[in-house]
Parts: C-alpha cells; structure tokens; sequence
C-alpha cells in the first residue's frame, strides 16, 4: 500500500499491506513492522485482499491506522484531508459502500474520491509529456497482485465495455513458483515470503521461451541462465541473495562430481535454491496461461482483445499508445516481450 500527500514532492510511503505472524510467535506485525521479525521461516499473513477485492477491513484499518501515524511522518489527521483512494474494475457495490462506511464514520475523512489504478496512470502519461503526450487514445495493461488488466482509454474517460482482465498477477506467479521450488528441490509450501524474495531477485522475462530453453539445457558455465540463492538461516543473515555465477557453477559441479570432501562440507553449511529454467518459466504464465492448464488469454491476447471491442478509428492510436503498469511490469524484459508479442 502507498500513501502521499497530494502537495508533497516525496517519494510515497510504502509498506506491506498485510498483517504478519510467525508460527513461533504470538505477537502480530503490522505493515512494515515484519521487519522487526527474527525468523521468516513460516511467515504468514492475513491479507485485507481476496482475488484482488478488498473484504476484510478488520485488517485494513489496523494497517491504515499504523501507515497514518507519525511513525511514517506522515501524521494524517483525517478531518482536515481529502483521501483519493484506488480501487479494482467493476467493484461490488457493497464492497464499495462498506469502503465508504469506514472512510467517513471510523477515519473521519473530509472528502473521498475513487477511481482505479489505470486511470492514475493514464493521467501520469498525458501529465507527465512524451511520446504519448497530447494523445487522444491510450491503452493501459495493469499487471498486478491478484489479475491483470488491460483498459482502453480515450480522451480520459475509460471504455468500460472494452476492459478485458485474466486472473493471472503476482500472486499466482509467488505460488507456481513456490510448488515448482517444492516439487523439484525442498519443501517451501510455508515460505511464501521468502520465495516472493526470490522471485524479484531472480525471475525475467525472456524474449523467446524456446531459445532460452536450449541455454537453460547447456552445462557448466555455457549455462548462462543457471542461479542460486542462498537461503537465509536468521542467525547470521535475515536476508537471501545471489550467489556468484562463477560460484554457482562451481558449487553444480561439487555436487556432481563429490570429488572434494572438505567443499562438500562447506556447501551443506549454505542452503541454497538453484533456478534455471525456473527463471523465465515463471513469468512466462502471464503470456501463456494456459501452460498450466488455465483456459484464458495471455496478456498480448488480451491487448488485442481490448483493441478489437474498440472503435475501428481509435484502434491504430491505443496500440501507438501502450502503457505497462503494477509491480509484475517490474521484471526485466517485460516490455520488449510485450512489445515483440504485440508486433
């Protein structure tokens, strides 16, 4: 969840929108308060969002409260401010009243204005200039936690009877990831903190899936797709990371070979995670949901789907006009995929 004052030239406040326990504790993490957590293993979280809607505001208030105090210098005091909220397409009706109810009678807000993530973005690329500055038509594809969708818009205004949505995000990519980690190297079922770690530091987007499967099958240092990550064992290290390329090949052919008794030993020190064709496997769900057996469209499908609902004369202007938006955009190679599957 992000917060700033609309007058402010301050990087927004970002924090977890959750609320966190450990197995091993009894105490409860608000926010970003899980950094204060010792031991990540076996991290859950009771989350105010179910498929991307927000039903539980038993959570979300305990976490606007904490985001709204001075801890974050933000220091809201809710009958002085206006608050523009974001919410998802199509929202129930009575999600968004009970929204309302909380807002005004709980927070006390003055003033309260909705509108969805898409839009923000839209009105970001007319305000901000560019290639689409001035533009009439301009097609937003907003990849993020729970789905993903794509929103046509022209002069503004969204076409409602054009948005197209998969229920493909983040999320789903954290879990798939997660059973294939699970299924081919150790359990993680629990470790959905650490493997959504471990997602952002390893996973990309590849141009062509069949080409980076035959370097995935290369071995030795031929493999350029080959990683690990070393897993954290929070007693000297809180946090994962990459290890070394070099280090990484040399540690597969430790293994393989068992030839050094005294590096073995070393390595059993470490636990580590090696993704290869796991890397861009992952990712590829947004483009091909269908690789594991989803019966629904890839994001370029779904552009074009998008296009073809709209007028034929706006068409040729939101195609020009492409913007990628939310946090799965944030993979390297996402929008030269995009671009070349458009294309």
């Amino acid at each position: 969840i992000k917060a700033v004052f609309a007058d402010s030239d301050d990087a927004p406040k970002c924090i977890p929108n959750c609320i966190s326990r450990v197995k091993k504790e009894r105490r409860n993490f608000i926010g970003d308060m899980v950094d204060q957590c010792v031991d990540f293993s076996g991290l859950y979280y009771r989350l105010a969002f179910q498929k991307g809607y927000l039903v539980d505001w038993e959570v979300e208030s305990q976490v606007w409260s904490h985001l709204f105090g001075k801890s974050h210098g933000l220091a809201v005091t809710p009958a002085e401010c206006n608050l523009l909220l974001t919410e998802p397409h199509f929202n129930f009706p009575s999600l968004s009243q009970m929204a309302d109810e909380v807002i005004f009678e709980e927070f006390g807000f003055a003033a309260l204005s909705k509108c969805s993530a898409p839009f923000l973005s839209n009105h970001q690329l007319c305000r901000e200039g560019g290639p689409a500055a001035g533009a009439c038509a301009a097609l937003v594809v907003d990849a993020g936690y729970s789905f993903a969708h794509t929103v046509p818009f022209f002069r503004g205004h969204k076409l409602n009877y054009a948005v197209q949505r998969i229920n493909v995000g983040g999320k789903a990519l954290t879990n798939h990831l997660k059973e294939t980690i699970s299924y081919r190297q150790m359990n993680m079922m629990d470790e959905t903190h650490l493997v959504n770690k471990v997602k952002e530091a390893l996973c990309y987007v590849c141009p062509d899936v069949r080409a980076e499967l035959a370097k995935s099958r290369l071995a030795g240092p031929a493999n350029p797709v080959l990683r690990e990550y070393v897993l954290p064992d929070y007693v000297n290290t809180k946090t994962g990371y990459v290890r070394d390329v070099a280090a990484t090949h040399e540690a597969a052919a430790r293994q393989r070979k068992r030839k050094l008794a005294a590096a073995a030993a070393d390595d059993d020190d470490l636990q580590t995670v090696v993704l290869n064709n796991e890397r861009f496997a992952t990712p590829e769900l947004l483009f091909h949901p269908s690789d594991v057996h989803m019966p629904q469209a890839g994001l370029a499908e779904c552009v074009m789907n998008s296009v073809a609902r709209a007028p034929a004369h706006l068409r040729p202007h939101l195609l020009r006009n492409v913007v990628a938006t939310g946090g799965c955009v944030a993979m390297p190679g996402f929008a030269e995929r995009l671009e070349a599957d458009l294309r």
